[in-house]
Formats: structure tokens, sequence, C-alpha cells
């Protein structure tokens, strides 16, 4: 995963897009290229992803990482722009916040504004010795990122001066389409300043990407404070999501996160009723995909129980998707016990399953696959799972 990175072009009709190096390299030309860009001074650059860091080829033309010139053949660092053949490029891992690199302006731009800014300044002091008047002292350049920021209604971001002079904007927004108006503008002033600012959907869309990496693709991420996210996924604690887990937990801006798992509240509700009216004993319950299906022979009276089941179901989860199939239960239980069942006997501490290896089962006991026996009696016995119920019928 440290090896994964990204692109985010500064500039041209293409600033602001964001381009993963897929297979570990990235080329950016006219002819043949991942990336069709016309270059100024060299045919094509490449970027290519190794065990020592991520490498930029540019064929002998000049390279600046962060305004210094880099060293041909030696990696990149692990976050920085870099400016080759007239582009100007942000660079980063997977997990980096790329948007937070404002597009700097060149040389020559700087030269053009600076001989402008003499111009006005010498038509200003001209004025003012002609009139004999006095100009209101200028507002202090926070003071108007602050307003402009009010204005356009991000009241949760603000702005501190660093020692080196520049503005450091940070907080939180929800859509990074109304921040992208405050770059534009701070970039017509020609404010030097670093974007620490995190956007909601920003920060959906950087944690949607690593569960759909996962597997998660169905997963639903909603957010409702600044830097909480909850996600609602079928999702089962153990290795694999703990990995997961410290993917997200390194995302910039992301303070807290919420696991809910909807469908295996919903599959507990379910069971936990059907045990209650007594009809655990004889269905059982799968899950298929995010739907539930209940199937088991059940007489007039036991129909209308279990229909009076699904309806409090449906309305205490409204969207829920439950079915019923008049047929009997597969014989999978069997493969689900330590075991193959020799008898079902009636002790004095109740009824209880003995098993080939000795083993005996009441009521309760957990087995080693992590489910639990639901319901006994002398025709069958049923299984609980966290993703279903099987009721297993002995046949002897």
């Amino acid at each position: 995963m440290d090896n994964e990175w990204k692109i985010r072009l500064l500039g041209g009709v293409l600033h602001g897009r964001e381009v993963c190096l897929a297979g570990g390299s990235l080329s950016v030309g006219e002819r043949g290229c991942d990336l069709c860009i016309p270059l100024h001074g060299g045919d094509r650059l490449e970027f290519t992803a190794t065990p020592a860091g991520l490498m930029i080829n540019t064929e002998g033309a000049p390279v600046r990482i962060n305004g210094r010139r880099h060293q041909a053949g030696k990696p990149l660092p692990g976050e920085g722009v870099v400016q080759a053949l007239g582009l100007t490029m942000a660079f980063g891992q997977h997990h980096a916040d790329l948007a937070r690199y404002p597009l700097r302006r060149t040389r020559s731009a700087l030269l053009c504004g600076m001989v402008l800014a003499c111009l006005i300044l010498t038509g200003t002091s001209a004025l003012i010795l002609m009139n004999n008047g006095n100009l209101p002292p200028p507002q202090p350049v926070t003071s108007r990122v602050t307003e402009l920021l009010r204005q356009t209604g991000l009241t949760q971001i603000t702005v501190t001066r660093e020692k080196n002079g520049t503005l450091r904007l940070s907080g939180y927004c929800e859509k990074s389409e109304r921040l992208q108006s405050v770059r534009l503008t701070l970039g017509e002033w020609g404010v030097m300043y670093r974007d620490h600012v995190v956007c909601t959907d920003q920060l959906i869309r950087q944690v949607r990407d690593v569960l759909t990496r996962a597997g998660y693709d169905e997963a639903e991420i909603t957010s409702s404070a600044p830097g909480e996210i909850s996600i609602n996924a079928g999702i089962m604690m153990g290795k694999r999501w703990a990995d997961i887990q410290q993917q997200l937990m390194v995302i910039p801006g992301l303070k807290h996160l919420h696991i809910e798992n909807r469908h295996e509240t919903q599959i507990s509700a379910l069971i936990d009723s059907l045990l209650q009216q007594g009809l655990a004993e004889k269905v059982s319950v799968t899950s298929v995909g995010q739907a539930f299906v209940i199937s088991g022979i059940l007489n007039r009276d036991e129909r209308q129980s279990l229909n009076a089941i699904l309806m409090q179901l449906r309305q205490q989860f409204p969207g829920i998707v439950l079915s019923y199939q008049n047929v009997a239960s597969s014989g999978e239980g069997s493969q689900r016990l330590p075991s193959p069942v020799v008898a079902v006997i009636r002790g004095q501490q109740g009824l209880y399953l003995l098993l080939k290896d000795g083993e005996r089962l009441r009521t309760g006991s957990r087995l080693p696959q992590g489910g639990e026996v639901a319901a006994l009696t002398d025709e069958a016995v049923t299984l609980r799972f966290p993703d279903g119920l099987i009721n297993y019928s002995f046949g002897f």
C-alpha cells in the first residue's frame, strides 16, 4: 500500500485532476502516453513507483521539486510539487491530500506582477502628492481572507499567518466546490497559503476508495459532523477489518469512525422474533445479499405467526427485504456440528445432543465455528450463526 502514488495536475484545463499510477507508472506527453498533454522542451516525462520511492524521468530536462533543482536518478520525497517541461504537478502517496497544494505563479508572471505593482505604486504616489490627501491603511490580508470565507459561508475555516509569512487555512467545509472558488480568488490576489482544509465530500470519497479496494463496494458512507464518518456495511470484526481500519485512520481530517452493520442488526432481530414465537425450531434463515429468505414447512397457524413477525420487522426496518419459501430446510446443519449426532437424550438437566466424539450439546452451547445451539427438540436442532439460522432435522 505504501508503494501506491497519485499525481494532481496544477494549472491548465486539467487543473485539479488527480491520476493514480496504474501498474506503477504514468507517462505524460503527446504520443503513446497515458496523459496526452503538450510539453515544452521534451517529448515526454514518466513517473515510476519503485521500492525506493517515486522516480521521475524527463529525458534530461531539468526538474524542480518544491522549488529546488532535483538531481536525476534519485527518488522524489514522499510528497510535494514537481515542475518540469512546463508542467506543475503535486505528488504523494495514495492517502495524501494533494488539494492543499495551490498553483504557484511562474517567474515570468511574478516579474510582470512586480512591474505592474511598481506602476500602480508610482501612479498612486503621484495622486497623493497632487491631492495632498491621505489613504486609509490597507486591510491586513488575514482579515481579507477571513472576510472572504465569511461571505462564502465557510465559517468553519480559520486563517492564521505562519512565521514565513504564508497563510494557513485549516478547518472543515462540506463541499469542496465552495472552497475551490476561494482558492481561485486567493490565486488572483497573489496570496501564498497552505491548504489544510478538510472537505466532507472529499473525506467520504477517500474512505470509499479504501473500502472499495477492500471489497466493500456497497458500503453506505455518510457524515453528520465535521471529521466524523459513519459506515454501514456487512463488516465483521477481525484481523481483516483491523488492517482496513489502520488505512482509514491515517486519512487526513478523519477524527471519528462509526461502524454500523445494519444487516447484522436486522438478522439478529429476525432470529430473536422467531425464537420468541417458537418458530425457530421449524425454519431456517439464509442471507442472500442484503435480503433474508426464511424456509421451512409451516401449518396455517404458524404461517400467520410468521406473517405477523415479517410485518413488524418491515415497520421496524423500512426497506428490509424478507421472503418465505414453503420448502423443507436443507441438511446443512450436520456439517456445522463438530461430529455426527448419535442420539437425543432427555436427562435430569434437560434435553441434550450426544455426538459421536462424546461431546454433549444443550441449548446455549457454543460451537467451534462460532455459532450456538439456539433451540433443541426431539426431532431437530436449531443452530444460530451471525449470518443466519439453520434448522437440522435428525431423521431418526
